[in-house]
């Protein structure tokens, strides 16, 4: 039933394209599956029988098809939109860093050997990391600026550069405050 779902919607998208002379048929074919490949692609995984070390390794291979999905995505926006000499030097490092979040939560959540709340903590301890570096590094990759974080100043909210930093640090500090407090939690809960 996917596969036909699949099939009809490129169709139509193919027909729309052929009606409208536009050249973005294969972004849409493209990010049409890897939107289905998010979606679906677990459930996929749990009906298909794996080999040996495969049947383990189900989310391994879920966010390696779905990181892998996203570089054609990119490569094809790039090149429709007249960029593709950026692909190498912009657009692959910022996805990159944007895979860093979900990966470094799903090795957390899947690869370390603690409970629940501790794994909570630790998952709210790396997206606090990841919040902090993600704007610095994204400027210092489309700018070609030197990596530098923006330190916050709370007596400037008018300017973009200042008001990013300050939620970022706000929000840093927020998320690793859970990360404490479920970090406090696990040890209480441990110790019980």
């Amino acid at each position: 039933m996917l596969g036909g779902f699949f099939a009809a919607l490129n169709l139509l998208l193919g027909l729309c394209a052929l009606y409208t002379g536009g050249q973005w048929y294969p972004l849409s074919a493209l990010s049409v599956t890897l939107g289905l490949s998010l979606v679906f692609l677990p459930f996929l995984l749990r009906a298909v029988p794996l080999p040996g070390a495969l049947s383990h390794q189900k989310m391994l291979l879920y966010f390696c098809t779905n990181s892998l999905l996203l570089f054609p995505v990119l490569a094809t926006a790039c090149q429709l939109g007249g960029a593709m000499g950026s692909f190498f030097p912009v657009a692959v490092p910022i996805a990159l860093m944007g895979l860093a979040l979900p990966w470094g939560m799903m090795l957390l959540i899947r690869y370390v050997p603690l409970r629940g709340l501790a794994r909570a903590a630790l998952c709210c301890a790396w997206g606090g990391l990841f919040n902090l570096f993600v704007n610095p590094v994204i400027r210092m990759v489309s700018d070609g600026t030197p990596f530098a974080l923006s330190l916050p100043n709370f007596s400037v909210w008018s300017n973009d550069i200042a008001l990013n930093a300050n939620i970022d640090f706000i929000t840093t500090l927020a998320v690793w405050a859970v990360a404490a407090a479920l970090g406090i939690a696990a040890m209480r809960r441990k110790n019980q």
